[in-house]
């Protein structure tokens, strides 16, 4: 489900009034008569309101709003045992769906959607699924910009540091050089060749964008990282530390 059918729903059938008139009190939208699926899904997604909601959250909840950034994709109530528990929720046997997660749902709606910082829908029915199990939660991409770093203490700096000399051609020649150590397998669409006169990355032109993709394939690989098609996983941890780096500003340090 996409975030404009997500929102879409979410205003007119997932929300019921008092969800709207919690929504509009901790986002500082109007209330009152003016409290409604149509304000919310004209205002939800600006930034009014934001600062005051984001600051609210506690650290786990700030890190699960940005797993949500990171991976991207519309989460199910269990996603949210990370941070969240009930008695019932670490029960396999003996207890029904809704009985595991209906606590850690009100949690989610109370602590997360209420506060105007995740869009919630239902999937389309499906045979032999409650509601509660086709709820979705989706951290809308808008709002990412706003999530403060993940980093206790940073400092900064505009001193020039150090820095690799031409890094492009620099990486081209450890990968010739090393080749048992750099070169990925060519079935795996990153090797260095020069076809029709042109560098290439595989099948693609030689080009930045698949330079740091086949670094972090040569990252992975260093690391010895098996990537396994586990929906409940929250990425590749390469993916994850560059996604995490990514939080610091212009001149921001930070020390390892």
């Amino acid at each position: 489900m996409d975030e404009k059918t997500m929102l879409k729903k979410m205003c007119h059938g997932f929300l019921n009034g008092a969800d709207i008139r919690e929504i509009c009190k901790n986002r500082d939208f109007a209330t009152g008569h003016a409290a409604s699926g149509d304000l919310i899904e004209s205002l939800f997604l600006t930034g009014s309101g934001m600062e005051a909601a984001i600051s609210s959250l506690s650290r786990d909840e700030l890190i699960i709003l940005h797993l949500m950034r990171f991976k991207g994709d519309a989460e199910d109530v269990p996603f949210f045992t990370r941070i969240y528990k009930s008695e019932n929720s670490s029960k396999e046997y003996g207890a029904t769906y809704n009985e595991r997660y209906r606590d850690i749902y009100k949690k989610i709606m109370s602590s997360l959607v209420h506060k105007g910082l995740l869009l919630a829908a239902h999937l389309e029915e499906r045979y032999g699924e409650t509601k509660l199990e086709r709820v979705r939660f989706r951290f809308p991409a808008a709002f990412g910009g706003l999530l403060p770093s993940l980093f206790d203490s940073t400092s900064v700096s505009d001193l020039p540091g150090e820095k690799g000399r031409d890094a492009a051609r620099q990486k081209i020649l450890e990968l010739i050089d090393n080749k048992d150590v750099f070169r990925n397998d060519g079935e795996e669409g990153y090797h260095m060749n020069i076809k029709d006169g042109v560098l290439r990355i595989g099948e693609q032109r030689f080009s930045l964008k698949y330079l740091r993709k086949w670094q972090e394939e040569s990252w992975r690989k260093a690391a010895w990282i098996a990537v396994k098609p586990d929906k409940r996983a929250a990425g590749n941890p390469i993916e994850a530390v560059t996604y995490i780096i990514s939080q610091l500003k212009d001149n921001e340090w930070i020390g390892v």
